[in-house]
């Protein structure tokens, strides 16, 4: 098998889409034997922030000498950032060597029967699960891709699941309400588990209680345990060692309540000896700068939550002078995130990319009529507009996870 079969092989199952079930990955998991039976599972969702929390999890439980596998999607790089493996030598997360890659492919190629019709994502999480089998690990921190009821990774029973925060995205699948959402997500809750959460609305609140009532699974909301005496001191002492902006300091002090709920649980762990390590410990494009002179900062915002969030970030260290390259997929109502983070821009560029799921070059022209802005072509343009000496910096580029990995190939190649 080689590395082009692979890849081939994705693209020929890309097309099959989102299609809400379970059954197609119970079966495939059933047939090699459950490989996600042979390890603890964290499993962490959230509207956003999840990928992050995610991250800081695995590294952390990497750090205090355990065996660990992640998931991750979507990859901004290499394919290869969605299934990642601790390394024994550094006790940092590594991607999964190619030659493992191809070879647990090859392996799924040979056992699973095509009329499984598997799609994208339930194909990487296989990839994932017998890969962290193999590996031996001790835990499987799992990032849920949309949602949590049909997604793939749910067939997994975890000994732990997390909420990080709700939000609207994907109503289409998920619901109109926060509440829909919420129900969408609750379902990763599995019975007699731990269950960490990060909204602090009331509505939400009891609503998440009550499912873990139903599962009678323990409910540890993530504000009571960081507000509390106990802990004041070391919540203190977290944000004075580290350096974080406001929203990955957030998201670092989450990871910081799943361990205390770890710790609760009879898993052995210390977090403020590897505090100020961990904090930097990040993800691909999130507040990421890959270029000085022009300094290029990518981050991942494609929501209106994250979009929000960005702006307070650029506010803050940016005092709202930057130039903002923007592109969503066309899933996404590009006018309606333009006009969350456009105000406070000085130079705004819509990058047009060419693509299956890019949104359409009519739709770039009726957000450019709206609110200003040149648009620029990913392939023609971009780099001939870095040579712009009069060039606001930073250049801030949001809008995808898929947009950032095409500016990063770009620059970076």
């Amino acid at each position: 098998m080689s590395l082009k079969a692979f890849y081939q092989h994705l693209e020929l199952i890309s097309d099959r889409g989102v299609r809400p079930s379970l059954s197609r990955i119970q079966e495939a998991v059933h047939i090699l034997g459950d490989p996600q039976k042979k390890y603890k599972i964290i499993h962490i969702a959230g509207t956003n922030g999840k990928g992050t929390v995610s991250n800081y999890t695995a590294n952390l439980l990497s750090l205090n000498g355990y065996k660990v596998g992640m998931t991750m999607s979507p990859h901004v790089n290499d394919y290869r950032e969605r299934i990642q493996i601790s390394n024994s030598q550094t006790s940092s997360m590594q991607l999964i060597p190619e030659k493992d890659l191809l070879d647990v492919h090859s392996y799924l190629i040979q056992k699973l029967p095509d009329s499984l019709n598997l799609t994208y994502f339930e194909w990487g999480i296989l990839l994932a699960l017998e890969y962290f089998k193999l590996k031996k690990v001790d835990f499987a921190v799992l990032e849920t891709g949309l949602g949590g009821r049909w997604d793939a990774t749910n067939i997994c029973e975890s000994i732990f699941s997390a909420i990080t925060t709700i939000d609207y995205d994907h109503t289409e699948y998920l619901g109109d309400t926060k509440s829909k959402i919420l129900i969408e997500k609750l379902q990763i809750i599995k019975k007699n588990s731990d269950f960490l959460f990060g909204p602090n609305e009331t509505e939400l609140i009891l609503l998440a209680k009550n499912k873990c009532q139903q599962q009678n699974t323990n409910f540890n909301l993530a504000t009571d345990i960081l507000n509390s005496p106990k802990q004041q001191k070391n919540v203190s002492y977290i944000k004075n060692n580290t350096d974080l902006p406001p929203y990955l300091e957030n998201n670092f002090l989450f990871c910081f309540a799943i361990c205390l709920t770890l710790i609760k649980k009879g898993i052995p762990l210390e977090f403020l000896k590897y505090a100020n390590e961990l904090s930097q410990k990040l993800p691909p494009a999130r507040i990421e700068t890959i270029q000085k002179d022009p300094t290029i900062i990518l981050d991942g915002a494609h929501n209106i939550a994250g979009v929000k969030t960005l702006k307070k970030y650029l506010k803050s260290q940016h005092n709202n002078r930057y130039t903002l390259v923007f592109g969503c997929l066309k899933d996404r109502q590009m006018d309606q995130l333009v006009s969350e983070i456009i105000s406070s821009s000085q130079n705004y560029w819509p990058l047009f990319e060419a693509g299956q799921r890019a949104t359409s070059f009519n739709t770039y022209n009726k957000v450019k009529q709206k609110f200003g802005g040149e648009i620029v072509d990913l392939d023609q343009d971009f780099k001939t507009k870095l040579l712009d000496k009069k060039l606001i910096e930073p250049i801030i580029v949001c809008g995808s996870f898929y947009l950032c990995s095409q500016i990063k190939n770009l620059i970076c190649n």
